[in-house]
């Protein structure tokens, strides 16, 4: 038999056959799921260094693209699980820096105990300009509490960035 006899045999049994070979495929896909899931488990385990340089490399090749579908993704999301993002993001931060009380803190809580006015330029916030101001910066050992934070517009609290110079601040303790 030929290259181009055997080539085309095989294209003719797989298109008369194509649903036996798709149930075949998915019946062994299910028995090796756990099992390769196992094994790239090891291989990462015991080639750890590896598999960060490569991913970091990885990164960096593809940095404006995994960027983009980042923002995608996000773009995507509603006010509400934004929100959750954020407060994810200060509770990590909080326990980063190894805040003394780290506590679920909402910011839509926080922005209706504020009455919608920025701690730092006592102007109105509107909620998607609003941030959860920590009035102790977490670098300086503030908790991540409701004690601690205060109701603040992105700008005013970027401009603070970790300063303890407000003391309008000072009435919410």
């Amino acid at each position: 038999m030929t290259t181009e006899t055997k080539t085309a045999y095989n294209k003719a049994y797989h298109l008369a056959n194509r649903e036996k070979i798709l149930a075949r495929k998915r019946k062994n896909a299910k028995g090796k799921k756990e099992h390769n899931r196992l094994r790239m488990r090891t291989y990462r385990t015991k080639n750890s260094k590896q598999v960060r340089l490569y991913e970091n490399a990885y990164r960096e090749r593809n940095r404006e693209y995994l960027n983009a579908q980042q923002r995608a993704r996000y773009a995507k999301k509603d006010e509400e699980e934004k929100a959750k993002l954020h407060v994810h993001r200060l509770r990590r931060r909080a326990r980063i820096a190894h805040a003394p009380v780290v506590e679920r803190v909402s910011i839509t809580i926080i922005y209706k105990r504020d009455q919608h006015i920025c701690s730092l330029c006592q102007k109105t916030v509107k909620r998607k300009d609003a941030s959860i101001d920590h009035i102790v910066p977490l670098v300086d050992g503030g908790e991540h509490s409701f004690r601690n934070c205060a109701l603040a517009h992105r700008s005013c609290n970027v401009r603070k960035r970790t300063s303890t110079r407000f003391p309008q601040q000072l009435r919410l303790f």
